[in-house]
């Protein structure tokens, strides 16, 4: 009762400072079950020389253990003046989830003539974003690093209120309902 949950449902783009990365995002709020909003206006920043990068890997062998990053309510601060590089946000194609030599081939044409890709993907309900950029020391070219969107649990201002309300009426009803339950469980079985 009271239960809502804020979580990302669509990354669209990025604008890139130096190693600053402002990830402007669609919000997703649940009450229950019932939407309470699709695609509310949301944000997150991270600093990429604090990522731990790594080898480009396909998303079934990506680290279990990610960076979570903080979903800021509202829209996107104003992006810095130029020469700040807006990088587009791409979903990652299936064809490129079948191996790693795949998933380089992706990334490198995702990459083109910009310093830095960003690919979304849904891994068990969860969307991460996949962060790719040219290293010439890496054994192909490529680093890679993984930064997924805190999801937010809560409870409404009503809710424990209404649970104060609600447990206290509900012992008496129980009382009643239950041995009604068990007796005509005993009567006529479990079907």
């Amino acid at each position: 009762m009271g239960a809502r949950r804020e979580f990302v449902t669509r990354f669209s783009r990025a604008f890139r400072d130096g190693d600053h990365l402002v990830i402007p995002l669609g919000v997703g709020v649940k009450a229950s079950s019932d939407w309470r909003a699709y695609n509310a206006p949301g944000w997150t920043a991270v600093d990429l020389g604090t990522l731990a990068w790594g080898p480009v890997r396909r998303p079934g062998w990506l680290p279990i253990e990610r960076p979570s990053l903080t979903l800021h309510d509202g829209p996107a601060p104003e992006t810095p003046v130029p020469p700040y590089e807006e990088i587009s946000v791409v979903s990652l194609p299936l064809a490129a989830r079948e191996n790693d030599e795949a998933m380089r081939r992706e990334v490198r044409a995702a990459i083109g003539s910009h310093s830095l890709s960003a690919e979304a993907v849904d891994l068990r309900e969860v969307p991460v974003l996949l962060l790719a950029r040219p290293d010439p020391q890496a054994p192909d070219g490529l680093s890679m690093a993984v930064v997924e969107v805190e999801v937010r649990h809560y409870r409404t201002w009503w809710a424990i209120p209404a649970r104060a309300v609600a447990v206290p009426l509900m012992i008496p009803v129980d009382a009643i309902a239950m041995p009604v339950l068990y007796v005509s469980i005993l009567i006529y079985g479990v079907h």
